[in-house]
């Protein structure tokens, strides 16, 4: 009996071993990413005024604020919560509503309801997501120039970063492209998931990070693996680890007005 816990006792060591060492080994050495994010724009009183003015337009299911704000060269594209592909008017792997219809039929065509047929399409339903999707995007409060395209502002700022290094770094870590974020402030990682756990790394704030989420299950409740630059893992429970590819709504000059230019929007 003695014979057989004992071989038990190894064969349940040995599994475990089996089922968890890869996953660590797994994270890999890779070169740290900083995004910046360029707040220019941010203290323009029209454009701030603009979005406030949405905000408000939104709370109040005020659609006629929100169609007049349409810019006269309008467009909205849909893209995957992949912070690796280029999100701009006439990519690959978009979608994107034609140029041939109105301002008001590309808002609502690139912003509702693609899995639901024409037919069943109310103005509510349209309504509805519309109003839900620019609330996404209005939720953050932070205004910056996009870093792609010349000429827009938006919000949420979007993050600018080398994609290449990024998709290197995906590969290391093992992970998927969504589960890249960015630190929003100096992020300290411990050895175990423990407060009072050992520090072994301080991640400057703007730091592209791979989350590992497969580990989520195993961890105390608001723990995060994050794979390290080094190798290996450290673990976090600070706030701050923002999404890179966000839902965002950008404005253009228009003569003294701004007006809404693009709507980034996003899907599974």
């Amino acid at each position: 009996m003695k014979t057989s816990c004992a071989f038990a006792k190894l064969a349940a060591a040995l599994l475990a071993g089996l089922f968890t060492s890869p996953l660590h080994a797994e994270q890999k050495p890779y070169e740290p990413i900083l995004a910046t994010s360029n707040r220019t724009g941010a203290d323009d009183p029209d454009i701030k005024a603009t979005f406030d003015r949405l905000r408000k337009a939104v709370d109040e299911r005020d659609m006629k604020t929100i169609y007049d704000a349409l810019g006269k060269s309008f467009t909205a594209v849909t893209c995957k919560f992949d912070p690796l592909l280029d999100c701009r008017p006439g990519q690959k792997g978009l979608r994107q509503p034609s140029s041939k219809l109105t301002l008001i039929q590309r808002l609502e065509r690139g912003l509702c309801c693609t899995d639901t047929p024409r037919a069943k399409i109310t103005k509510e339903i349209t309504e509805n997501a519309i109003l839900g999707q620019f609330s996404a995007a209005l939720v953050a409060e932070t205004i910056g120039p996009h870093p792609d395209i010349a000429g827009l502002v938006c919000t949420p700022a979007l993050p600018s970063f080398d994609r290449r290094k990024a998709a290197r770094m995906v590969k290391a870590a093992d992970i998927l492209p969504i589960y890249l974020r960015v630190t929003e402030k100096d992020l300290p990682l411990r050895e175990k998931p423990q407060k009072d756990a050992r520090l072994i790394e301080t991640l400057p704030a703007g730091s592209v990070v791979p989350l590992v989420a497969e580990m989520s299950s195993e961890l105390p409740q608001n723990w995060n693996a994050i794979s390290l630059p080094k190798g290996g893992l450290g673990y976090t429970d600070a706030d701050g680890l923002n999404e890179i590819a966000a839902p965002a709504l950008c404005l253009k000059r228009e003569g003294p007005n701004s007006k809404i230019a693009l709507f980034i929007a996003r899907e599974d």
